[in-house]
């Protein structure tokens, strides 16, 4: 083997070192951004979560963005989608084992059209590409609440909900301007990089009138929040009654739930509310439906039950059920919809 030949194949294996190393940065980044943005919110560490990490969560995102060519950044997106929903809904795993999944993997396509999305605006527009990504990632929450499978968990502007000062200017902005002063701290830091950091110092330079202009508007946010706290000290006062009987309805016998919602409810207008809820599928059965088709006995009986009792009630009570019609398109198709039913005056 010549001298030649000994070096080329020296190179290709320390290229090839370095591509492996490079990726495996990459991975740990992307892991470590899935972390802080799961950490942000409610957690499997904290009931509240820990919101200040939400302005830097996406940081290493966007290093990765920075660093990647495109046929990796493809596959960074599918990972990173997978591996930030797994992470932040990890209560889904009691909820269906499937629905750890599926989430998850319906994210893991998004980002695979989001990221190229990121590294477009990076690559058209050098020095103020980070603002656009901004836009582009709001832009893509406002898109993944849209829907059939909207999905507003996981907003980023959501994870601000114990900074009240912050979050009353969304009565301007809705959450979409929280969330971009949320993101935009991970989009300036991810572009502080792209120099190397031996020209930190005249990044800021460049960019600190945007970083300016930032802060006067995360100021201003808080400022609004602050004058315009709302006194409803003499506001008039609704009395609730939410009843929650933890049980899984889906687990247990329908009857036995019921049992159990009655004797809170009774329980409940002791205390005198104006109006008494139970929760989202609390009674499974689809009351509307079932009174109108009766296909299935058991739940027509169970209904009636409920309804005997709705009728002996002198407070309104709103309930979270279902509800599904049956229409023929070539065959019967069954169409379910979500419903809240209101029982007033007995009936």
């Amino acid at each position: 083997m010549s001298a030649v030949e000994e070096r080329v194949i020296e190179t290709d294996s320390k290229v090839g070192e370095a591509s492996i190393k490079s990726v495996i940065i990459d991975i740990a980044l992307l892991l470590l951004s899935a972390i802080l943005f799961a950490l942000s919110f409610p957690n499997f560490l904290s009931r509240w979560g820990w919101f200040p990490l939400a302005y830097i969560s996406l940081f290493p995102v966007f290093v990765v963005v920075h660093r990647s060519g495109w046929y990796r950044i493809v596959v960074y997106g599918l990972l990173y989608g997978f591996l930030s929903y797994s992470l932040f809904n990890f209560w889904l795993l009691k909820f269906h084992p499937l629905a750890i999944i599926i989430v998850p993997v319906i994210y893991a396509i998004y980002f695979l059209l989001l990221f190229p999305l990121l590294k477009l605006a990076d690559s058209l527009f050098p020095r103020y590409g980070y603002l656009i990504q901004a836009v582009i990632w709001v832009g893509y929450e406002y898109l993944k609440t849209r829907g059939f499978l909207g999905y507003s968990y996981g907003v980023i502007g959501y994870s601000q909900y114990l900074f009240l000062p912050l979050i009353r200017v969304s009565d301007l902005t809705g959450v979409w301007g929280i969330s971009f002063l949320v993101i935009f701290p991970s989009c300036w830091l991810g572009n502080t990089i792209k120099k190397g950091r031996r020209q930190l110092n005249l990044f800021f330079k460049e960019h600190r009138t945007e970083l300016f202009a930032y802060s006067a508007l995360f100021l201003a946010a808080v400022i609004y929040g602050i004058v315009s706290t709302a006194d409803l000290s003499g506001a008039k006062k609704w009395r609730v009654a939410l009843i929650q009987h933890n049980v899984d309805p889906w687990k247990h016998d329908y009857d036995e739930s019921l049992d159990i919602l009655i004797r809170l409810s009774e329980e409940a207008v002791k205390k005198y509310p104006h109006i008494v809820m139970w929760s989202e599928t609390a009674f499974v059965p689809s009351i509307a439906f079932h009174t109108r088709y009766r296909a299935n006995h058991q739940y027509y009986r169970l209904i009636e039950r409920l309804k005997e009792f709705l009728g002996r009630q002198d407070v309104p009570y709103l309930i979270g059920n279902d509800d599904a019609e049956l229409k023929r398109v070539g065959g019967v198709e069954r169409i379910d919809y979500n419903a809240a039913l209101l029982y007033m005056d007995g009936g």
